[in-house]
């Protein structure tokens, strides 16, 4: 009878043992899951090079978090215009919203595809404006002239006064557009997106 009590007890306790080292090894491979994937967290950050001394605007992606970030989705918004993923054309089409003068502004513009990878401390140039100093009108007129073959006189000066104003110009119509990215970890956890609008 006292053997048999025995071996109940003792068969309750391993039991109760087994379901706890079970529980245990649950919980810290839960723990370690959360580990793993904190230690390989993106964190997205937009950085602003507004530089008048050199009369550029460079704006860049940087990826100052811990992990590697995969581009889910990338956005350019101008007023109600919106262009997902945008490319050459696409930006072309935002400058004409803009109303940009390309012959005052020189633009180098690179764009992110879908699935595309920022390592840890890797940046990206969204885009980068450099301002001259010509007068808008007369250099529209010297880029239509050279378009259309026509003989011209190159000697457009400029002056810097007009590089500021053209400078000012440009950051005011800048305002209106907006820069919006959604991104995720390796673990396929979505980051919160991220965006940027000049002040």
């Amino acid at each position: 009878m006292f053997s048999k009590r025995s071996d109940t007890v003792i068969a309750f306790l391993a039991l109760l043992v087994s379901a706890f080292t079970f529980y245990y090894t649950t919980e810290q491979f839960k723990a370690s899951d959360r580990h793993n994937k904190l230690s390989v967290t993106p964190n997205l950050r937009f950085w602003l090079d507004e530089n008048q001394r050199t009369d550029t605007f460079t704006l860049k992606l940087i990826n100052n978090g811990i992990g590697p970030a995969r581009i889910k989705s990338f956005e350019l918004t101008y007023k109600q215009n919106r262009y997902a993923f945008p490319k050459r054309p696409e930006w072309e089409q935002v400058f004409q919203h803009i109303g940009m003068i390309l012959a005052v502004t020189e633009a180098d513009i690179d764009w992110l595809q879908s699935g595309d990878v920022l390592a840890v401390g890797d940046e990206f140039t969204i885009y980068r404006f450099k301002v001259s100093g010509k007068v808008p009108e007369i250099a529209l007129m010297a880029s239509l002239l050279e378009l259309s073959g026509e003989e011209h006189d190159s000697t457009d000066l400029e002056s810097q006064e007009q590089k500021d104003i053209n400078y000012q110009e440009l950051r005011k119509k800048l305002k209106d557009l907006q820069v919006s990215i959604a991104y995720e970890s390796f673990y396929d956890e979505e980051m919160p997106p991220v965006s940027f609008v000049l002040n």
